[in-house]
Order: C-alpha cells, then structure tokens, then sequence
C-alpha cells in the first residue's frame, strides 16, 4: 500500500456511495460500492490508496459530498459543464467489469476527470524529462493540479520549500528582524498541519467507535461458529477497520512530528529575535571539500569576517582554502582538526566541545560574549607562539 502515490477518484454519492480511483496512467485501482458511506469512512478507504489529486463528478452541479471531499484533501474537482448523459457513461465503462450502476457512474466521472488532466499530465512528464525534473515529477503534478500553478511555480515552491525556515532565519539574522509576513507564514503552515491532524484524529475515533458497535453486534457469536459466512462477512470488517485504524494512526504520528517541527521552527526564531544583538550567525558546512562548498555557497554566501561552523574539517580542497582564506575569521569544528590542515588554511580553529551553539539546517548561533572570549584566548595563545618562533629564529641565527 502506497500512501503516497497519486490518484484520479470519482464519486457518485446516494444513499448506495460508490467511488472510483484510477492510477495516473488510467489503470482502475479500486472500485467499490457501499450503503451509508458518509464522508469520513469514505476518506478513510481512500486514502489508504494514495493521495487523490483530482476528483470526478458527472453532475454539472458539484454534489456536497465531492465538495466536502474536495475541501478535506486538498483533491482539484473535475465537472462537466452539463450532465454526463447515460450513454455516455456507458460507452465510457463499456470495457471495465463492475458490480452495478453506482460503480458506473463513479467510474465514468474518474475516466472522465483523468482525459481531462490527461494534456497536464503529458505536458509535465515531457517538461520533467526536458529538464531533469524527474525526481520531483509527482510532487509537480501534486501542486500544478491541487494549487492550480503553472509548471514553473510549482517546481519554485518545490525546490524552495525546504529552504522556507533557512531563509526566514537567514533573513532574521541579516536584518536583525522578523517581518510579520514571513512569522505568519509559519505560523499558517503549522495550523494547516494542525487541521490536518485534527481531521485524521476525527476519522479515527469514528472507525474506532464503528469498530466497537461491530465487536458488539456480533459479541455473541461463537468462537467455533467463525467458518460461517456471517463471521467471515464480521472478521473482514473488523480487519478493514483495524487496517485503517492503523493506517491513520500513522498518518496522525507523522502530521504531528511535523506540527512539532514548525513549532519549534517558531520558538527558534523567537530565540534567536530576543537575543539577536547578543550572537552570532555561524554558516554551516559539513566539510571543506569543493561539492560541499559548491552546493551550500550560493545560499549561505560566505563572506569577510564571517565565523563557520565545520562537521569534519579534515575533507579539504586547496580550492575552498583559497576562497576563505582572508575572509573568515574563525572555523568551529565539530571535530578536531588535524594539524596538517591548520597550517594549510591559516585560519583560527576552535574546537565545538563545551559550546553552546543551537543549529538549524545550514546556520548555527553562539554566544557573542563565549565566541569572543575564545577567540581572544586564541589570538593570545597565537601571538605567544609566533614570539617564541621569533626568538628561536633570532637565537639560531645569533649562533
């Protein structure tokens, strides 16, 4: 089971529900039908599947239970501008196998949203391969067709979108500001996250209570009796219900770690906000080989007098040494340095240990007062040695 992958749904709502999905290429995935399937046991089979992306209805006029999926998932509605007529939907499902007239008509306002998308979709697949978009192709769909932007709008929010917090505390540590705008941003995104959750949580207490009025309805039932076609109907119900049960437990876990994320996300830049003229912003690199520096400089933009903060030092390349050398005034290494590599850089290097510094993805913050002090003791410690090679050199040559 996929939860990821996307998905073409129809509905077509009554007192007997049925719905349709069908896969991105047209391949049917489910087709099912079922009495009384109000919206969030309806949600709840669904989204086992995947995320459906658009749905289809045959109504010219959206029924409510499209429009309350729709709203709940994100899901782009696909509606014609008249009602389907019924041959036309017939020839539609002509070639599939199904169960009754409620499948029909889900499955023939799916086809019908999927040739709709279809031109979308074959003009991102190309524009993907065109440009090496490949790997975010889905997450392009995902945006062009539920936020309705353009190719290029949706692979800016995509290839920017894990960049959000890093620029916001960027922007922050530059400005020595927060701007409204951008706090609420965060603040926006981890209320749709707590939204999100807090409709899973519904949907789970829901098939929770249904689960417990079916344990009830059936708890007479001999054990021994569990071949008969009655138990087996329970024991499939029972087992679809703690299938779902557990899927949106799951789905509830992960919501909340990233409502967590983004709260905390919050109470850093509030931290950093009040202490702001009391640190200082160290850039974060993981080494100082060339792909590293390459691939974090145009976002960190390395400059004079700046401080960096340094997973392993000890990956270099003569060209990154070449670039920092007469700009930066300190390296903090998370571990220690090797002497070879001091003396290639000439840069003071301060070892992590004991420090206070908080971290976010590409920038890490000190204490001014505890970065200061140490660099102090460091320059001490330099000019001491620098004397005492001084000296050596003069008693040698006085020999």
């Amino acid at each position: 089971m996929n939860t990821n992958k996307l998905l073409v749904a129809g509905i077509d709502p009554g007192t007997t529900t049925a719905y349709a999905v069908l896969d991105l290429s047209g391949n049917i995935v489910s087709v099912k039908s079922a009495k009384n399937l109000g919206i969030n046991a309806l949600l709840a089979e669904v989204m086992q599947l995947g995320k459906i992306v658009a749905i289809g209805t045959d109504k010219a006029k959206i029924p409510s239970l499209v429009d309350d999926f729709s709203a709940k998932t994100g899901a782009r509605i696909i509606y014609p501008k008249e009602d389907l007529k019924v041959e036309e939907k017939k020839n539609m499902v002509r070639e599939f196998k199904t169960e009754n007239e409620h499948q029909d008509d889900a499955l023939a306002s799916s086809l019908f949203a999927f040739r709709r998308i279809k031109p979308v979709l074959e003009r991102i697949d190309s524009y993907a391969k065109e440009n090496n978009k490949e790997g975010i192709k889905d997450n392009i769909i995902d945006l062009v067709l539920t936020k309705e932007v353009s190719i290029r709008e949706a692979i800016d929010m995509i290839e920017n979108l894990n960049k959000e917090e890093t620029r916001i505390i960027k922007k922050v540590a530059e400005e020595k500001t927060l701007r409204q705008s951008d706090f609420m941003r965060l603040y926006r995104i981890a209320k749709m996250y707590e939204k999100e959750s807090s409709l899973l949580k519904r949907q789970n207490d829901n098939l929770k209570n249904q689960l417990k009025g079916l344990e009830r309805k059936y708890s007479y039932f001999d054990p021994k009796a569990i071949a008969t076609k009655v138990d087996k109907k329970f024991l499939k119900k029972i087992l679809f219900k703690e299938r779902s049960i557990s899927f949106l437990e799951n789905e509830i876990e992960r919501k909340d770690n990233d409502i967590r994320k983004l709260h905390g996300s919050i109470r850093k830049l509030n931290d950093i906000l009040s202490n702001i003229n009391n640190i200082f912003v160290l850039k974060k690199l993981d080494n100082l080989g060339s792909a590293e520096f390459n691939r974090k400089q145009h976002f960190l933009n390395i400059a004079k007098n700046d401080i960096l903060l340094v997973d392993n030092p000890d990956i270099i390349s003569n060209e990154v040494v070449g670039f920092l050398k007469g700009k930066v005034d300190a390296i903090i290494t998370k571990s220690p340095a090797s002497s070879k590599v001091r003396q290639k850089c000439g840069i003071t290097f301060v070892n992590f240990e004991g420090m206070n510094i908080g971290e976010t993805n590409l920038f890490a913050f000190a204490s001014k007062k505890e970065l200061e002090n140490i660099l102090k003791s460091k320059d001490v410690l330099k000019s001491v040695i620098e004397d005492y090679k001084k000296s050596r050199e003069y008693l040698s040559k006085s020999l």
